[in-house]
């Protein structure tokens, strides 16, 4: 329930609207959500059907970042997985 209030409070609209605005910029515009920027390195994704197990969480992260920071990255992307499945943080799949 936490989350939820945080989701619905509307004094952080304007500030969220700001960044996303300045994602889509450094990416001449062309982009939808997620946008991640690694050390300057902007892209759109990663796109998650679920979230990582905690464990994997870290790894994941580690290679968005290792691949952000390549000279010659451009885009990753496997056929489509699903529509979206959240649990909550700990919650078993």
């Amino acid at each position: 329930m936490a989350a939820q209030w945080l989701l619905d409070d509307i004094g952080h609209d304007a500030a969220v609207a700001l960044a996303h605005h300045a994602g889509r910029t450094a990416l001449g515009g062309r982009s939808g959500s997620p946008i991640i920027s690694v050390d300057g390195h902007v892209f759109s994704g990663p796109v998650l059907t679920e979230p990582p197990r905690p464990e994997h969480a870290a790894e994941l992260l580690a290679a968005i970042v290792v691949a952000a920071k390549a000279p010659g990255f451009a885009a990753m992307q496997r056929p489509y997985q699903g529509p979206p499945s959240f649990t909550a943080a700990g919650e078993q799949r």
